[in-house]
């Protein structure tokens, strides 16, 4: 089931999105047995879950652990979430939601 990973105001306008079609953040995560990951081992595949900027930081030690030993592809899809997330930490009122199915 893919996730919807959205960059949103605190009003909630849509800023920016990636989709993970292929899985990649939940396979991966259960592959490394999610509890070693601060953030990732919290994302809802089939809820809502947000992040603040407080919280981006971690997600992004998160993510430098998933491209360990990835293929590329899903090097590319660990890419653009991070490219979201770091979004958060350099603009003011942003917020991570990833939206599961």
């Amino acid at each position: 089931m893919p996730v919807l990973i959205r960059l949103e105001t605190e009003t909630g306008v849509a800023v920016a999105d990636t989709s993970d079609i292929h899985n990649v953040l939940t396979r991966r995560v259960d592959e490394g047995h999610g509890t070693q990951f601060a953030i990732l081992h919290m994302v809802d595949p089939w809820g809502t879950t947000a992040l603040n900027r407080l919280q981006v930081p971690l997600l992004l030690d998160d993510l430098e652990k998933l491209k360990e030993g990835a293929t590329i592809e899903d090097r590319a899809t660990i890419q653009e979430v991070a490219s979201l997330a770091e979004r958060v930490l350099a603009e003011p009122h942003l917020h991570l939601k990833f939206y599961g199915d």
